[in-house]
């Protein structure tokens, strides 16, 4: 049948109706004729600058004009669209006439049904709605359509459009329900396709079977049905016992079932099996005829004989040429319905196909080929993929035997498999030397989740290949191969890796063994698998309970502690009671250094004990090395700042060092920091006191003597001087700093800082210092370029931010040549706002 415009149709002009009209227009109408049952009905249409607005009127002639009064109880949306509207009058049969109103909207088409009604004086509206050309958030769309016969009258059909419910990319009129002669909506069996198409589709009877062999795999997947009692799933869920029933009576011609398909898969035959052996089908029905609907291909199958009579037998369909298509639909046509039968259902109960490998292959033999020729194993995968238990247990059998390509075919197959299943395989690929496939395992075992776990713990204990749920015995070689004595192999540590990760409690036990035995790199690495398993709670649990474990080594208790000071959240107890035990008298060199940061963690949360312990070694200890690591984990704690002065009078360099840096920002120190900057022999400690100066609070006195010890023997103490000048504010050494500055002889990293300091002091009397080596910059040559002393003075310049700015920078925006960085520097020295503005 052939969809078409008939009756009177009037395709209204573009001039009138296009989107550019904004002027009120003329009223196009149509009139359909009366007869005895039927008055005369005018529609009219007119174009307004708010969209369209549609009249109607019943007169008891043809001539029956409308008017502006007239305007119909519905109107579409507001807007006009690009399409220009049309209304046509439509036979529908029994003598009785439609009009159909088309028109396109701002938000997309609208159409609407029209009727004089067979009784009543209003013009009745059969039907109206938004009719969208395409999809909107995967939601079904309502959908009217007009079919026309040979004689002329029309059907005029209304339903809705599913995207994912088609005759695989035929479009697939849903629910659809006609207009009757009494001008009502009702339901309607449908034939979707057209006879055009099934007149040339290709035709097969199919023969009678009475074992139906069981596929490699379940290629089809039902995912819909037009209509139907059951679930459709029950026609691929290979179960012969679970049918699916149309559900528009008869014969159910039209109704189909949708399934999907793997499309790199040739399906070389199909297998139909109509009523099942035991199952009670209410007034049960068999197909005669059925097509089959694929992708560009149309099938007719006829059936050799009525299968309700045969409980359980199959109908076996082979193609003359094998299918290849993503999508299969089977659509009823005729059916053997009984004469008694009121109210027949057509039934099928299961929908099996057969790949080209059905019969010729098995399970293992298409795992061997997940490595062969790409187009064949692409097609083994598909099938794998779908042939459940047997197929998943002969991917992992031969996984090991097959190259990279091989591999990535036969985890995806794993993929769909039960974790119990894939996590072995995944969790000895985790040091898979090919980078995708450790990325593809770590993937896969962080979906598995905890059910990953004891695939993981298997690696764990015996190595990655040598687990016995997963055996691999090259790889096992080659892990035992790579074994050391104080070193971990790669395996075992991915998989403690993503065991923090899935199942943080049953790593840590193993971790904390592991702590006393290694070699420095590998502790480095179990500490920060660690770290990452106790910030979850069961992580934490399980190591505060090995911080109570007076079995583990002290190494390997360090290490814990290492871990635990960093949150002490919920193990303070244990980590105190674990720290207790280790700091004692005869502790080893290593070991008092290393619970220095742990004493300070703990002294923080007012553990009397680790103050104590930090104080002690802080004045007591014989070694120089425990005490800088005792003063500098000691920075920020009030209680230890009495301590840390003292330390600043220690006869080791480095701990007076650390205790200058440590007591930076604390006003108390200023003194004694100002006595170490004056008195210490050694730059390094100089240079520590007056960075930690810059931040101690006001002190005329630390500004002084900063300020000459801008003349330090020493660069570095020069450099911090100057910063900590700036940093304070202390405008009384602004000349020495332009000196400094001023000075070629300096270091030109020192004149930088002097530069920002001069900016941060707002010294308005370095301008023409500034502005002087800035100018110089402009020569990409000259060393105020290539030092980036000249940006510093730009900066600085922008900071100071005098009145006549602008002109002082021109030439480094405005000059030919002058080096980008220095450019750049003018631009956002000129959008800088006066930070100088406010007196210092």
């Amino acid at each position: 049948m052939a969809r078409k415009a008939v009756g009177v149709a009037i395709a209204l002009a573009l001039t009138a109706f296009g989107p550019a009209a904004t002027a009120q227009g003329r009223i196009e109408t149509v009139t359909t004729a009366p007869d005895s049952q039927q008055r005369a009905l005018g529609v009219g249409l007119m174009a307004t600058p708010s969209g369209y607005r549609i009249f109607a009127r019943i007169c008891a002639t043809s001539n029956c004009p409308v008017d502006e009064k007239s305007a119909l109880s519905v109107q579409p949306p507001a807007g006009i669209g690009p399409t220009a509207p049309r209304l046509q009058s439509l036979r529908i049969g029994g003598g009785r006439w439609v009009v159909h109103v088309d028109v396109s909207t701002a938000t997309g088409r609208w159409q609407a049904i029209v009727a004089a009604p067979l009784s009543g004086v209003d013009p009745l509206v059969i039907w109206s709605g938004a009719t969208p050309e395409t999809p909107i958030d995967d939601r079904p769309r309502a959908s009217l359509q007009v079919v026309t016969d040979a004689t002329g009258n029309s059907q005029v059909l209304v339903g809705e459009v599913r995207e994912e419910l088609q005759l695989c990319g035929r479009p697939t009129l849903l629910s659809p329900r006609v207009v009757h002669t009494d001008l009502s909506l009702r339901p309607v069996k449908l034939q979707r396709l057209s006879l055009a198409e099934r007149e040339a589709a290709e035709s097969v009877v199919a023969v009678g079977v009475e074992q139906v062999m069981e596929p490699l795999g379940r290629l089809l997947v039902a995912t819909g049905a037009s209509s139907g009692h059951g679930s459709p799933s029950a026609l691929s869920d290979g179960n012969l016992e679970t049918p699916w029933s149309e559900g528009r009576g008869k014969e159910g011609r039209g109704e189909f079932v949708v399934f999907r398909a793997p499309s790199d898969v040739a399906i070389a035959s199909l297998s139909l099996t109509i009523r099942p052996r035991t199952a009670m089908v209410e007034q049960g029905a068999a197909p005669r005829t059925v097509y089959l609907a694929a992708d560009g291909r149309l099938i007719r199958v006829t059936l050799p004989e009525d299968g309700w009579k045969h409980p359980g037998k199959s109908y076996s369909v082979t193609f003359a040429q094998p299918l290849e298509t993503s999508c299969l639909a089977v659509v009823l046509d005729d059916a053997f319905v009984p004469l008694a039968a009121t109210d027949p259902r057509v039934t099928l109960s299961e929908v099996t196909a057969y790949s080209v490998f059905d019969g010729k292959e098995t399970h293992a033999s298409l795992a061997r080929a997940l490595g062969g020729n790409d187009k064949r194993a692409a097609a083994a995968a598909s099938i794998l993929l779908r042939g459940g238990d047997p197929a998943v247990q002969a991917v992992v059998e031969h996984i090991h035997q097959l190259d990279a390509s091989g591999r990535h075919h036969a985890m995806q197959v794993l993929d769909a498999a039960p974790c119990s299943v894939s996590s072995p395989v995944f969790a000895s690929l985790l040091s898979s030397e090919v980078e995708t496939e450790r990325g593809h395992a770590r993937d896969r075992i962080q979906r598995c989740g905890r059910s990953a776990a004891s695939a993981l713990e298997q690696v764990l204990r015996h190595g990655a290949g040598c687990a016995p749920s997963y055996r691999n015995e090259a790889q096992c070689e080659k892990t035992m191969a790579a074994e050391k004595r104080h070193a971990l192999d790669a395996g075992r540590l991915a998989a403690a890796d993503e065991l923090a990760t899935v199942a943080p409690e049953r790593v840590v036990p193993w971790i904390a063994f592991q702590l006393g035995k290694m070699n420095r790199p590998t502790r480095r690495a179990l500490r920060g698998y660690l770290a990452r398993a106790t910030s979850k709670p069961r992580g934490r649990n399980a190591l505060a309970l090995q911080l109570m474990n007076e079995s583990l080594s002290v190494p390997a208790r360090i290490d814990l502690l290492r871990v635990a000071k960093e949150n002490l959240e919920g193990i303070r107890g244990p980590a105190s009671v674990a720290f207790s035990r280790l700091a004692t008298p005869n502790a080893t060199l290593r070991t008092r250094t290393l619970l220095q940061d742990t004493a300070a963690q703990l002294a923080r949360q007012n553990d009397e004990y680790a103050l104590w312990y930090l104080r002690t070694s802080v004045t007591k200890d014989p070694e120089p090395m425990v005490r800088t690591q005792a003063v500098t984990a000691s920075r920020g704690i009030v209680e230890m700042q009495p301590w840390l002065m003292a330390a600043l009078e220690d006869e080791q360099v480095r701990v007076r060092e650390a205790a200058a840096q440590s007591l930076a920002g604390t006003p108390e120190a200023v003194p004694y920091l100002v006595r170490r900057l004056m008195l210490d022999p050694w730059p390094m400690v100089r240079a520590a006191a007056a960075r930690s100066l810059a931040n101690s609070g006001p002190s005329s006195l630390a500004d002084q003597e900063l300020g000459r010890r801008l003349q330090d023997d020493a660069p570095l103490v020069r450099q911090w001087a100057a910063t900590a000048l700036g940093i304070r504010g202390a405008v009384s050494q602004t000349e020495r700093l332009r000196a400094m500055a001023d000075d070629s002889r300096e270091k030109v990293t020192v004149r930088i800082v002097a530069v920002h300091a001069l900016g941060e002091l707002c010294d308005s009397k370095s301008v023409d210092l500034l502005t002087i080596f800035a100018a110089r910059s402009t020569d990409p040559y000259s060393p105020e370029a290539a030092s980036g002393l000249g940006a510093a003075c730009v900066a600085a310049l922008g900071r100071l931010h005098p009145p006549d700015l602008a002109r002082r920078l021109d030439p480094l925006i405005s000059r030919p040549g002058v080096p980008a960085h220095i450019r750049s520097a003018a631009a956002e020295a000129l959008s800088a706002s006066n930070h100088c503005s406010s007196p210092r």
